[in-house]
């Protein structure tokens, strides 16, 4: 059956950073509108001139003033693409629509008990929750993070580079880190903290130690000023195997394997490399499918509230570590 597709805000991940004229999806409005599976019925922002000029842009049929006179409209689809700090009012706000799922923007709010409640109420009213955590969407990457756990051996160490707020962007690689390998933090300590988003949610610098099924590991986590620089990097250490995923106009992956050192006899070093690229950009159109096979054939998500929530969970205890100078 065709979904009918609504979207709760109007900024860059919900239309901006899309062109109409070419064929790359990046956001939710041109996802929809891309996939023979929706059709996307509305757009609503708080600021009315600018719900009104995404749905110019893009010929949405209505521009609603506020999230009643959307869910009016009876959309099954539902995705909130607003502030972080609104997240967690909308989606009980969506609970009272007629939507059976809702793709929500991470993180889903920064309070874990609040997160465990949406959580537990969407399974209770039985409507579902997608979370976009983007990388969760590229099988390549997922099955990396499968290969791992059986090929690469032990898990020694991991470092994440990223800027502009821990649960905003430094969230994506914690999650991503999630999928590789299901931590739990033992210990840790915060270093350094700057405020380039938000003061809620600095970007810190922390040392770690995580256990995990594939054996416990230090966690090294870089924070970086967002108005001076962007990076997004996860490097993954493993007893055979050096994987690097990170963000140079789209996502290149560096898988190193451990060898001897031809110079320097009983040295090793993670050499005979190897880089490829990883279509990041067909992240969104692969949620969308995502999206459609489970609201129309009740496929798995890849990305829901509950992996989310774990998410959350570690980045909150991250956060809340002591500060190394305080």
């Amino acid at each position: 059956m065709i979904l009918r597709a609504a979207v709760i805000g109007a900024g860059n991940i919900a239309q901006g950073f899309d062109n109409p004229q070419d064929e790359t999806i990046l956001t939710h409005v041109k996802g929809y509108q891309k996939n023979p599976a929706f059709e996307l019925i509305a757009i609503q922002d708080s600021d009315t001139d600018k719900a009104q000029q995404a749905a110019q842009r893009w010929n949405i049929p209505l521009a609603c003033r506020n999230e009643a006179e959307l869910f009016a409209q009876e959309p099954d689809v539902i995705s909130i693409c607003t502030p972080d700090h609104t997240h967690q009012a909308l989606l009980w706000k969506c609970l009272e629509s007629s939507a059976r799922l809702m793709f929500c923007e991470k993180p889903l709010c920064h309070d874990t008990a609040d997160a465990a409640r949406l959580v537990e109420a969407y399974a209770q009213a039985g409507k579902s929750l997608a979370v976009n955590y983007s990388r969760r969407w590229l099988p390549s990457i997922m099955e990396l993070c499968a290969k791992s756990q059986e090929q690469y051996g032990r898990l020694l160490s991991a470092r994440i580079k990223y800027y502009k707020g821990f649960f905003h962007n430094g969230s994506h690689l914690v999650d991503l880190l999630a999928a590789f390998a299901t931590p739990q933090l033992k210990d840790g300590v915060i270093v350094a903290a700057l405020n380039d988003y938000q003061t809620a949610d600095q970007t810190i610098t922390a040392a770690c130690t995580l256990a995990s099924p594939l054996g416990d590991f230090t966690l090294m986590i870089e924070g970086y000023d967002g108005r001076k620089m962007s990076p997004l990097e996860l490097e993954l250490i493993f007893e055979h195997k050096r994987i690097l995923l990170e963000e140079l106009n789209g996502t290149h992956l560096t898988e190193s394997s451990l060898c001897a050192n031809t110079l320097y006899p009983d040295f090793f070093e993670f050499s005979a490399s190897r880089t490829t690229a990883i279509a990041s950009e067909q992240a969104m159109g692969n949620a969308m499918r995502n999206i459609a096979a489970h609201c129309n054939n009740g496929a798995a998500l890849a990305s829901t509230g509950e992996t989310a929530l774990a998410t959350l969970r570690l980045c909150r205890q991250i956060y809340s570590l002591n500060h190394l100078r305080s």
